[in-house]
């Protein structure tokens, strides 16, 4: 959520993180040479625990660039004047709980993109599995229609991360991202204890462009007077399915338009897509074992399972422990 897209930012200045959790986002953020970093959340005892996950969060709001901002995110956002932020980055409580879609609404992603700075980008948690497929395509079309620049990513399992841009989208660039690495030795450390260990690492996140994100979301968008995140979930049991079209990890040459030029980098990109493509990926059921993705690598082609355990982002996509 803050290393992808400040890794793409020369010089990034000022960021918001919004909805604090265990504070591990707001961590990795302060890794980079950031003169500003606000966090808002509304609950005031969200932020008094933090000393109990200080193994997340390493202290953060220790840290003499950051500000604290107990109040609602959005709310805050709107009394922000244009051209305020380098990232926003959202990662707020389950999408199906009431009041959550004001999160991911036009409105809300309007209010963001009209903060950022001139290349600035916006990063959103993804959890699409929480939810049936409309409700995903709902978020995904509001999305693309205030951040016509845009890719997805996968996170750890089945977690999926937004990146908008207000702007050209940048091309991924391993080359410059390892320049930056060198430059921020914290964050390249910090990516080494998550498994990230080289460029290729984060360019495997890729799950989709914008075009794919464009066709997904040809629907009615999340909208203020349109919560139908909160109408989304009947029932605790639940079984989802990600939208028809989504993951397309074969479009990564929109993003990096090298990605395939080695037989190295296209094998592993066709393992990524026969591993998001899986049904045991795409769909989800939380009466079945979470790590289901345990089934994946059983149906590779060995020379594709070899690939796997080649490259950090594989291994934490097939791996079956937790």
């Amino acid at each position: 959520l803050a290393h992808l897209p400040l890794l793409q930012q020369p010089a990034p200045r000022r960021a918001l993180v919004i909805c604090f959790g265990v504070g591990n986002t707001t961590h990795a953020a302060s890794l980079h040479p950031l003169e500003q970093l606000d966090v808002a959340d509304l609950d005031r005892a969200i932020l008094e625990t933090a000393p109990v996950f200080a193994h997340a969060n390493r202290g953060v709001l220790d840290d003499p660039r950051v500000r604290v901002i107990v109040d609602d995110g959005r709310h805050w956002l709107a009394g922000r004047p244009e051209d305020t932020y380098d990232l926003i980055t959202l990662e707020p409580p389950p999408i199906a709980q009431v009041g959550v879609g004001a999160l991911y609404s036009v409105q809300m992603l309007a209010e963001a993109r009209r903060t950022l700075v001139p290349g600035g980008a916006i990063s959103l948690w993804l959890p699409a599995y929480q939810v049936p497929a409309p409700a995903v395509r709902a978020i995904v079309a509001a999305f693309v229609q205030v951040f016509p620049a845009a890719t997805l990513h996968v996170g750890d399992g089945r977690e999926l991360v937004l990146v908008g841009w207000k702007g050209d989208l940048p091309s991924f660039d391993p080359h410059r991202i390892t320049e930056r690495l060198q430059d921020r030795p914290a964050v390249a450390a910090d990516l080494r204890a998550l498994g990230v260990e080289e460029p290729l690492d984060l360019a495997l996140t890729f799950a989709a462009d914008v075009a794919t994100l464009a066709r997904v979301g040809r629907v009615a968008p999340l909208d203020d007077d349109r919560p139908i995140l909160e109408a989304s979930q009947v029932s605790h049991v639940m079984e989802t399915r990600l939208p028809q079209g989504l993951p397309r990890p074969l479009t990564v040459t929109t993003w990096w338009p090298d990605a395939m030029a080695t037989p190295h980098r296209a094998r592993a990109f066709q393992v990524l897509a026969s591993v998001l493509g899986s049904p045991a990926w795409r769909r989800y059921s939380n009466l079945a074992d979470p790590r289901s993705t345990a089934a994946i690598p059983e149906g590779l082609d060995p020379a594709w399972a070899s690939t796997a355990r080649e490259h950090a982002t594989l291994r934490w996509l097939t791996d079956p422990t937790p």
